[in-house]
């Protein structure tokens, strides 16, 4: 489920939450609703195409990843996962919130 909250002076931002209601992936604030719908259409046409995953581990050995689009504009960042099985299924829930958009 995508949900788009916002926040005052910093604009727009959208959110990936799963079916059991935890949050797997925020947004960067984007200026205006326009500018962030625009994005979300494109990742909604072809999310392979438009979007770049990088898995890393921070310094306590918690996974995380960050979506991109090809020209290098960072999209957003998933919360940490305990596992590296458990940040690969949040990609996947991530994913399929993102596809869901209809703007």
């Amino acid at each position: 489920m995508l949900s788009i909250v916002k926040e005052g002076n910093e604009g727009y931002r959208f959110s990936v939450v799963s079916a059991s209601g935890r949050t797997i992936f925020n947004s960067v604030p984007y200026p205006n609703i326009e500018k962030m719908k625009e994005t979300l259409d494109k990742l909604n046409l072809s999310l392979e195409e438009h979007i770049i995953i990088e898995r890393k581990t921070n310094t306590a050995g918690k996974f995380l990843f960050t979506g991109k689009t090809k020209e290098g504009f960072v999209i957003g960042h998933s919360n940490l996962y305990d596992s590296e099985p458990g940040m690969e299924n949040g990609i996947r829930n991530m994913k399929l919130g993102l596809k869901s958009f209809s703007g």
